[in-house]
């Protein structure tokens, strides 16, 4: 694996634990997820890039969640899932066409079978899906605040209807462990300042 020797180098490195964090979300998952935007990924890469990121951070004691560090003390796009679902987002909204996009979205989300399983729109149903949202049948996204085009919401707007479900994927994720029951309804923020 790609990223083994990177690891090694971020936990080496002399600097804090910030900057360690910065680097791992501006450098890391760049170079480990090129790419990911237009491909699916499987949940294993996912695991094994927390699981080396704990690692680089020095954080990766005995019982550490690498799902709910990266999820809920550091900001969610600091996790490798997070970063490539607003990727996939932003090359879609860069580079697709609005009707064209809402259209096969519709379609695949109810079911056609003519449709290629490996588009790029094929991706990005799965990025939304992976989110706990569904799309309806005019092709726009549906969350728990509402509905709305993927063209049309503001990038703030976006990103903070991610990172206000990614606690829901969060909780789906460890809810085995029974001292992370409850994670559903935890406010990430006041966690990060605790």
């Amino acid at each position: 694996h790609k990223a083994g020797p990177l690891w090694s180098k971020l936990r080496l490195s002399a600097c804090p634990y910030r900057q360690k964090v910065r680097a791992i979300k501006s450098a890391a998952w760049p170079r480990c997820l090129h790419a990911v935007a237009a491909t699916t990924v499987s949940t294993a890469t996912y695991t094994s890039l927390r699981a080396g990121a704990l690692k680089g951070l020095k954080s990766d004691a005995a019982g550490a969640n690498a799902t709910v560090h990266l999820g809920l003390i550091e900001d969610p796009t600091n996790d490798p899932q997070v970063w490539a679902i607003i990727q996939t987002f932003r090359l879609a909204r860069d580079c697709g066409d609005q009707h064209r996009v809402e259209e096969v979205l519709a379609s695949l989300a109810l079911g056609r079978t003519d449709l290629p399983a490996n588009s790029i729109t094929h991706t990005l149903l799965t990025r939304i899906q992976s989110l706990g949202w569904h799309v309806n049948e005019s092709g726009h996204i549906v969350d728990m605040v509402g509905s709305f085009s993927l063209f049309l919401i503001s990038t703030a707007e976006l990103q903070y209807r991610v990172e206000i479900h990614w606690p829901l994927v969060v909780h789906a994720l460890t809810e085995h462990r029974p001292c992370f029951q409850g994670l559903d309804r935890v406010d990430p923020r006041d966690t990060r300042s605790w």
